[in-house]
């Protein structure tokens, strides 16, 4: 998910102010001509601001003013997904916050059995070479099984006698979800459109 991808699935979006008493309370819709299809509000209140729509729903503390705590910089989209992440009171039950990542647990995996090689230079290369494709046949039924069976199957793994998985669990293996960067990308631009309006009408 990214800025493009985002900026297509709203390119035919327009906003409705629900309410907005001049302050801090603002209830803005955001829509392809009324249409739900991948329809979003903005819903702000002292500290808090809420995005719900098509993507699930999200309510993010931080500022009196929430619309003051997000980027809103013309003609760019900018997120952090990270530490906005750590704002977040309440995060949807389907989509989420962070998933499991396939791809990174593989990475991980992988710079992990590298160096764990690179620390036995008294092994002979044709055992670390056994060890690899033992572990080249092992991956693809790890990376089936989900993140709990995965990194316990992964620990059980040995290579000439050794775990070398062992202390997997310290690795990163996680990503934020299509939902939760979906709706950080909403977030921005819905506000910088709320900001132009306001602009507009002065």
């Amino acid at each position: 998910m990214d800025a493009e991808e985002f900026l297509r699935c709203v390119a035919n979006h327009e906003m409705t102010v629900l309410s907005d008493d001049g302050g801090v309370r603002r209830h803005l819709r955001f829509s392809k001509q009324g249409s739900r299809d991948q329809q979003f509000d903005l819903v702000t209140w002292p500290g808090h601001l809420c995005y719900t729509g098509d993507m699930g729903t999200y309510v993010f503390e931080r500022v009196n003013d929430m619309f003051q705590f997000f980027p809103c910089d013309t003609g760019e989209l900018r997120i952090n997904p990270g530490y906005w992440g750590d704002k977040l009171l309440a995060a949807d039950r389907h989509g989420g916050y962070e998933e499991w990542s396939k791809d990174r647990f593989e990475q991980s995996l992988r710079e992990n059995l590298a160096y764990w090689l690179e620390d036995r230079p008294h092994w002979c290369e044709e055992d670390k070479q056994r060890g690899l494709e033992d572990f080249e046949d092992e991956l693809t039924g790890w990376l089936e099984l989900g993140a709990e069976h995965a990194y316990s199957e992964a620990a059980r793994f040995e290579v000439g006698g050794f775990t070398p998985f062992e202390d997997l669990h310290e690795s990163p293996c996680m990503e934020f979800t299509h939902h939760y960067l979906w709706c950080c990308y909403a977030v921005v631009w819905g506000i910088g459109k709320y900001r132009s309006s306001t602009r507009e009408g002065e």
